[in-house]
């Protein structure tokens, strides 16, 4: 063997052991589990189930304020919910009977403004305490002001208001026998609104309706002449006692003032309500009565006619078509 053969022979074997040298590493690096890593668990704080009395505070959710004069009633949690006690929130209100930590109960708040009364159930868990010497519980609830009188305007197809004493609309004079209003609710007083909420009382969600009441009088005595377009029925006495409606979200009427003078929701709430009077001659007419109501059902007021109990209405607005 030559020494050049020699010198290539040596460089091979270097390579070979370079070679070997990488894969065995990488063999290595991949085989050798992590350094273990150890973890300190942070403590869970110790919560404690006490029986306490407890301390309910009530916020105007769009005020920012606490509320005063609103009453509360505290429910058991059952089927059939008992009144376990009742009370008036003067900045806070704490309960009489002590209340344990996991347990459930309805809260209801309620306040009145003149003759109309609105109200929220809150099913609530009392609960636990970060330490055993608690003296109190403490819960606080968001409620809300009401405006109790909603402004109900209608407008006329060419966008003027409908006036008069009482409103007419005349479709003759207005050269329209298929005549689309415009319904405008609110505004509202700042920073009130409205919420839905669902009684277990009555076992049945409390919604908003808007409900078009379409009937005669001594002089509009053809009222079944005239056809809804565009509103689904709810219940009809007669053919000429007949109610119309649909709910609408209480968002829509919430009016929200932010500190900078602008508004989060301006509380104003529209929709479309035609009408199909071409059967209408002679001294035919009708009355329609628009009514904003909150706190009732629209399942139950199809089935009975009725609103549940606790309804209140909010604007309404009653005007003429005639030809």
């Amino acid at each position: 063997m030559t020494k050049k053969d020699k010198t290539i022979l040596i460089g091979l074997i270097l390579v070979a052991i370079a070679i070997i040298a990488v894969f065995a590493f990488i063999f290595i690096y991949m085989t050798t589990p992590p350094a273990q890593q150890i973890v300190t668990p942070t403590p869970t704080p110790t919560r404690y189930k006490l029986t306490l009395p407890t301390v309910f505070t009530v916020n105007d959710i769009w005020k920012g304020s606490t509320m005063t004069g609103v009453t509360i009633e505290i429910y058991k949690y059952t089927t059939k919910p008992e009144l376990l006690e009742t009370g008036t929130v003067s900045n806070t209100y704490t309960t009489t009977n002590p209340l344990t930590s996991g347990d459930r109960y309805w809260v209801k708040l309620s306040k009145t403004s003149g003759s109309i009364t609105w109200f929220k159930y809150y099913d609530i868990t009392v609960p636990d305490e970060s330490s055993p010497s608690a003296s109190n519980h403490y819960i606080t609830l968001d409620f809300y002001s009401l405006d109790t009188t909603y402004p109900v305007k209608v407008f006329k197809p060419d966008g003027t208001l409908l006036s008069g004493t009482p409103p007419k609309y005349d479709i003759s004079t207005e050269n329209n026998a298929y005549p689309s209003f415009t319904v405008m609710f609110g505004p509202p007083d700042d920073d009130t609104g409205i919420m839905n909420t669902y009684d277990p009382i009555k076992t049945l969600d409390r919604q908003i309706l808007v409900v078009v009441h379409v009937y005669e009088d001594s002089t509009h005595t053809a009222s079944e002449k005239l056809i809804v377009s565009n509103i689904p029925s709810l219940y009809s006495l007669s053919t000429s006692d007949r109610y119309f409606g649909f709910q609408i979200n209480p968002s829509n009427l919430v009016r929200d003032k932010k500190p900078d003078g602008t508004y989060a929701s301006e509380g104003i709430y529209s929709f479309t309500l035609s009408f199909d009077a071409s059967g209408f001659s002679g001294t035919d007419g009708t009355v329609v009565t628009i009514t904003l109501y909150a706190f009732t059902n629209e399942a139950y007021y199809k089935t009975y006619g009725v609103h549940p109990t606790g309804y209140i209405e909010l604007g309404s607005f009653t005007f003429d078509i005639e030809y």
